[in-house]
């Protein structure tokens, strides 16, 4: 049995499981909520988030023990830590009190692996396909297409900056808008199919079958349509967060800042002519766990 930790901008995310058969079969998924990316200014993290992500990891590491895992989690940070004067900090205070060491990963890195772990769980096509990992800081969008193109390619938005920019939709809509036409010229033209994954399109998918406990069975696979997806957004954005978070408890702390993330979905699917994500629960941290 082995673990993988995400430390991004909005939560930590761990995975514990085994690699057969080119998939993870998962024993256990844990998400803390840390907000690490938060009133982030001059690309400088707050103490007081860096106290919550250690605290976090800490917790993990009470958790592995309780589950009999020994060997040393993989660990990655991604946008808001890569971005960081400060990054240093953090990393040293986990080392001090975890005694683990992160790897920050770049943009591309981040993207590759969320495809390897989204594509585990789902057949290869050849028409061209696209992955899209929406998360706190930064948005990653992997392609493949025929005779074995790749392309990867990372652009600073996600579901936290964008509360913290204070972004419109023009705005979001002009930075997927930067991406889009290369992406239709290495494939020759746009994607046929679009995967999602990360908290922000899991979450929402969940919210939407209505289940009020995460299971990873029941989100996998399922299809996020432009329809639910507007409707979704009517809905919440006259209410506060909390009663966004009364109404769907299984978006969490997430609910504060949900109506950007649904614009970013909405967004995405307007700029590539699509009607639908598929939904992939496993990403980034499947894909570290294949990849180790």
């Amino acid at each position: 049995m082995r673990a993988a930790i995400d430390i991004g901008s909005n939560t930590v995310h761990l995975l514990v499981g085994e690699v057969k058969n080119g998939k993870v079969e998962v024993a256990l998924q844990v998400v803390r909520t840390t907000r690490l990316g938060e009133g982030c200014k001059d690309r400088v993290l707050l103490d007081v988030s860096m106290e919550r992500t250690v605290h976090a990891l800490a917790d993990f590491q009470d958790v592995l023990l309780d589950h009999g895992v020994t060997e040393p989690p993989k660990i990655v940070a991604t946008s808001a830590i890569r971005e960081a004067k400060n990054a240093s900090v953090l990393l040293e205070r986990i080392q001090a009190i975890t005694g683990w060491q992160v790897k920050t990963i770049s943009g591309e890195e981040e993207a590759a692996l969320s495809f390897a772990g989204a594509t585990s769980l789902l057949p290869m096509q050849e028409e061209p396909m696209m992955v899209v990992d929406i998360g706190g800081g930064s948005t990653e969008f992997i392609c493949s297409g025929r005779a074995g193109l790749f392309l990867a390619e990372s652009i600073p938005l996600g579901i936290v900056r964008v509360a913290q920019e204070q972004l419109s939709t023009a705005e979001i809509a002009t930075r997927i808008a930067s991406i889009r036409e290369k992406i239709a010229e290495a494939l020759g033209g746009l994607p046929k199919k679009i995967i999602a994954v990360g908290g922000t399109a899991t979450d929402v998918s969940a919210a939407l079958l209505g289940i009020r406990q995460y299971a990873r069975e029941k989100v996998h696979g399922f299809l996020l349509t432009e329809a639910a997806l507007t409707d979704l957004k009517k809905e919440l954005a006259p209410l506060t967060g909390g009663e966004r978070w009364e109404k769907y408890p299984i978006l969490g702390e997430r609910a504060e800042i949900i109506i950007g993330g649904l614009d970013i979905l909405l967004q995405i699917l307007a700029a590539f002519q699509c009607e639908a994500f598929t939904v992939s629960d496993a990403g980034i941290l499947d894909g570290l766990l294949l990849k180790a």
